[in-house]
């Protein structure tokens, strides 16, 4: 018997899926797990085997010899009828083993399709042709385990069965006996023929409750779309690992699935494309439960966490951002979330760990254009995914800033007039969520306002993959099957003038305005409420810190520093000796004159005991909204304050500022080469070419690229201007 089982076992490896272990029994008790690629013909015979990736097993176990033997009768019938190869076998114990080994249409198990599904599938699905009143018998875990554990033992054709002093050994049979019978001798053991059940594609389909595409259909109109919202129902596109686009239905409380809605006037059909095919719109594979609200965020916080490298309370907005994004069309403003960081820093990991957890991410990463971004927002109604939103060409840059201007609030489309057709006008939507990341700020102030943004830098986590695995796209399809779940719950339940009554802290009114629609999800949540209210007001302080590091800033904070010295009239020149002094900036008071106007704030001549100068007045609202603006309430020492160029276009490198981020030496570097570049030039000649620059740049290693983006930062900031065409002057 020894050599029979040895080779049986050897025939299981052969079509079998995942590694068999074996175990023999000591007097009942079961031994180390032995995997088979560790046995030699010595180690047996054995007692035990682990189930096989792709077997079914149905184990039924009763003192009841009548009951085991009905049902598995039941099974058997259901078996031949449906052509199943499999094997019986009589446990040497109480029951009965029916053993189906089966081989899967090619490509069915990926996502989250995997083979434990499929064992629960077909084990339910002859259970139930069966008509088995009670499972109480036979015995689930057989068929539950994990694909990822070392699986579950069961006793092999010629393992042992200890009762008192007693063995008896598995056999096959080939049909179940009238009455129970154990065999004592082990040459009289039966091995079985070893047989696959091809299963067809089509009966996999039935396995899995999928009903046929009903062809016969009236000539309707068909409409294509990913979302419906009909009399209480919510139906969203869903993506099944074997049909493909369906609908799942929300519908008091409970999840159902359909092909297709039938209408009275047309066929809506869930959107099949290219879009889908290709990876460029991403939908969930099924629906999920998740054990709350916040056991949702953290479980999204984790997984960015494992993923990316950014501050710990970036990962808490990025939470928010992600369950906000899949109740969006509920709310009525909506910031961004903005990656800024030079090349190598993570922006593309950025957009893969969050973008793709939003609602329904659009990636139209590549040469972007304003058209299809247009078209994707007006099709799929998802979140936009941007990967470097940095535009050279001037037309599609001011297109795209233009959608981005408009699409954070309700009710803002962009109106063209057609082509072709100059009277008619062409609404463009443009609201929806939208992640995105560039190497550069926007010089459009307002743009900047509505970016949550956080400042990248190399990471030095060894414990984050270079490469993201499969358990990553995984882990991925499970969550946001959970947050389409969130989203059947909570969808109508958020009212947004719930956000209207909310106290979020004195934060600033734009922070306030951007972040008010976070507010809905957990009004009705105390804890989560004061969190996010703790968080506000962390973030407030960071966006002030580092505002406070401009050169506004700069200013603001120097007319404050000499109003706590008890200076009453404060000149530009003794803004700029404040400047000196405490931040290491050396300006000029004309430049300073012009960042006080453009700060808003007046001066006029003053008599002072030493004659007459131009002093600063002093308003108190408007001082007031300046100190909230760039003063930090109990900062650190004022010379931690620090710039190099105001707002230049920084990337990390591993020294961390106020917002866990921070910034890359070789990048102050150029742009402090650029700087000293032209200001060398304009000493010389007053004015300088624009293509001397550039090749002055080009001798130090840097790229035009580059040197357009440096010049276009000193020009947002006030370094240079332009006097004419093709010139730079430099402001002193």
């Amino acid at each position: 018997m020894k050599s029979r089982q040895f080779e049986w076992i050897k025939k299981l490896e052969k079509v079998g899926e995942g590694t068999i272990y074996v175990a023999k029994n000591d007097n009942g008790e079961i031994s180390r797990w032995i995997p088979l690629y560790d046995t030699t013909p010595f180690t047996f015979p054995v007692d035990n085997r682990t189930v096989l990736l792709n077997e079914v097993v149905f184990d039924i176990d009763s003192e009841d010899w009548d009951l085991v033997r009905d049902y598995g009768n039941r099974i058997l019938k259901v078996l031949r009828d449906e052509k199943v190869p499999y094997s019986l076998g009589l446990t040497g114990g109480k029951g009965v083993h029916i053993s189906v080994i089966f081989e899967l249409p090619e490509g069915t198990i990926k996502g989250s399709i995997t083979y434990r599904m499929v064992r629960e599938k077909v084990f339910n699905y002859v259970l139930e042709k069966a008509g088995i009143p009670d499972k109480g018998i036979i015995d689930p875990a057989v068929v539950s385990f994990s694909d990822k554990s070392k699986g579950h033992l069961i006793r092999e054709f010629g393992g042992r069965k200890f009762n008192e002093d007693k063995i008896f050994y598995k056999s096959a049979f080939d049909e179940i006996p009238d009455k129970r019978i154990r065999v004592r001798n082990p040459e009289k053991v039966r091995f079985p023929d070893l047989r696959i059940w091809n299963i067809e594609p089509e009966k996999l389909r039935e396995i899995f409750g999928i009903n046929p595409v009903k062809k016969d259909k009236k000539k309707k109109k068909i409409l294509y779309t990913s979302f419906i919202n009909n009399e209480n129902r919510i139906y969203e596109e869903i993506i099944d690992p074997l049909q493909g686009p369906r609908f799942a239905v929300w519908k008091e409380g409970k999840v159902d699935y359909v092909d297709e809605v039938d209408k009275d006037e047309c066929l809506v059909l869930p959107i099949n494309d290219d879009a889908i095919k290709e990876g460029a719109v991403i939908l969930p594979t099924g629906v999920e439960d998740y054990r709350g609200i916040e056991s949702l965020i953290n479980e999204i916080k984790e997984h960015i966490h494992k993923y990316l490298d950014i501050s710990e309370e970036y990962e808490i907005f990025a939470a928010y951002y992600i369950l906000l994004s899949w109740v969006y069309d509920k709310v009525n403003t909506l910031p961004y979330l903005r990656a800024l960081g030079d090349t190598g820093t993570g922006k593309s990991r950025f957009l893969d760990v969050i973008g793709r957890l939003c609602y329904k991410p659009c990636i139209v990463s590549g040469s972007i254009t304003p058209a299809p971004i247009y078209r994707m927002i007006k099709r799929w109604n998802g979140t936009i995914i941007l990967d470097e939103a940095d535009f050279r060409d001037s037309s599609e840059k001011n297109e795209v800033v233009t959608i981005l201007n408009c699409g954070f609030e309700r009710g803002r489309p962009v109106i063209r007039c057609q082509k072709d057709r100059p009277d008619e006008l062409q609404f463009l939507p443009t609201f929806c969520p939208k992640v995105f990341s560039t190497r550069y700020t926007f010089k459009d102030k307002a743009l900047e306002s509505r970016c949550l943004t956080e400042q990248l830098r190399e990471t030095d986590r060894r414990d984050i993959p270079p490469v993201l695995p499969q358990e990553f796209y995984e882990e991925q399809e499970q969550i946001r099957k959970k947050l389409l779940m969130f989203r059947f719950e909570w969808r109508n339940r958020i009212d947004v003038r719930n956000a209207q009554d909310l106290d979020l802290g004195d934060i600033e009114p734009r922070l306030k305005q951007a972040t008010s629609s976070f507010a809905v999800l957990f009004s009705n949540i105390p804890e989560l409420m004061d969190r996010f209210r703790k968080f506000l007001r962390k973030y407030n302080r960071e966006l002030i810190e580092e505002r406070a590091n401009t050169f506004e800033g700069m200013v603001v904070n120097s007319i404050f520093a000499l109003r706590g010295k008890e200076i009453e009239e404060i000149s530009a020149s003794d803004i700029v000796d404040e400047m000196e002094r405490e931040f290491g900036i050396k300006a000029t008071p004309q430049k300073v004159g012009m960042y006080l106007k453009s700060l808003g704030i007046n001066s006029e001549l003053k008599r002072v005991y030493d004659g007459r100068k131009r002093c600063i007045i002093w308003d108190d609202p408007l001082m007031d909204k300046l100190r909230k603006r760039y003063v930090v309430d109990d900062r650190t020492t004022p010379g931690e304050l620090h710039i190099d160029v105001p707002n230049a276009p920084l990337v990390p490198d591993g020294t961390t500022n106020t917002t866990g981020t921070s910034t890359l030496k070789d990048s102050r570097d150029t742009f402090r080469i650029i700087k000293e570049i032209i200001r060398e030039r304009c000493s010389q000649l007053e004015i300088v070419e624009y293509d001397l620059v550039v090749l002055d740049a080009k001798e130090k290693g840097i790229s035009e690229d580059t040197v357009k983006d440096c010049i276009d930062e000193l020009e947002n900031k006030g370094f240079v201007y332009e006097p004419k065409y093709g010139y730079l002057k430099w402001i002193e």
